[in-house]
């Protein structure tokens, strides 16, 4: 991930003059006009600069091509466009984390590039690069456990120690007091500190298959945070054989059940 200024220049400086009024207003230390496209909403300015390849490719400080910046931030009709993809249907199910804006996402990537992090997050975060990438998991199912619990993860085939089971994702937000209201669905970004503001990642109204797995005093997996390609991430590890069958389960520690008292444990 570039840290400083990208020192990649455009072939064709003539697209700078192709973009908006809007978008030339924009900072000017993102290196890419096809980038500030994409950050001021302009549909018009970002097709005409995405028939440029060298633009599709252009990253900006962050390492961020065009795609996955539209991607991050959950500008789904730009991401087709920048694609050729068909534009994502409904917003429940998400194979990453978005940011709820660019603001957010910036102060986010600037603080992990300049904390200390521990050598096993970053190590995890490469060793697990490809399954983070893909959102590659073990076959699952959810399934209704009962009117209390509601619904749970189960595997579908058996899932070895230590493999990667899933990536938390959702809208990565500024936290709430509390426990981020009434929502039980906030994953604290917590990976190392974050300046004065916390951020959370809610899958409340949107994420995958992992906000249904539930809390253990024994748990079979665990959550981790890990540093990958320079942004924090959340993933679930197996920490021992999971039959198939079995329920996929973890400790949500003790400061969540403080901050929900309304919740009770129940042994699965």
């Amino acid at each position: 991930m570039f840290r400083g200024k990208c020192t990649i220049r455009l072939r064709k400086p003539i697209n700078l003059k192709k973009l908006c009024k809007n978008c030339l207003n924009l900072p000017e230390w993102d290196p890419g006009p096809l980038h500030r496209a994409i950050l001021s909403d302009c549909f018009a300015c970002v097709s005409r600069l995405s028939q440029d390849k060298a633009l599709l490719n252009q990253p900006n400080r962050y390492g961020l091509t065009p795609l996955q910046l539209a991607r991050y931030l959950h500008k789904s009709k730009m991401a087709q466009m920048l694609s050729g993809v068909e534009a994502e249907r409904g917003t429940w199910t998400l194979p990453h984390p978005i940011y709820e804006s660019w603001e957010a996402m910036e102060e986010i990537l600037t603080w992990s590039a300049k904390e200390p992090i521990s050598q096993d997050r970053i190590w995890k975060g490469v060793y697990y690069d490809s399954e983070i990438d893909r959102s590659l998991h073990p076959r699952i199912s959810i399934r209704k456990i009962d009117e209390e619990i509601g619904l749970g993860v189960f595997a579908e085939e058996p899932i070895p120690a230590n493999q990667f089971v899933g990536e938390y994702t959702g809208l990565i937000r500024k936290k709430k007091r509390a426990h981020d209201g009434e929502s039980v669905y906030s994953f604290s970004l917590n990976a190392w500190r974050m300046g004065k503001v916390p951020y959370v990642i809610s899958s409340e109204t949107m994420g995958n298959f992992t906000r249904f797995i539930n809390h253990s005093d024994e748990p079979n997996a665990e959550a981790i945070s890990v540093l990958w390609r320079g942004m924090p991430r959340v993933i679930f590890l197996s920490l021992k054989m999971i039959p198939k069958g079995g329920q996929i389960l973890f400790d949500y520690g003790k400061i969540f059940w403080e901050e929900v008292p309304h919740l009770r444990k129940r042994p699965l």
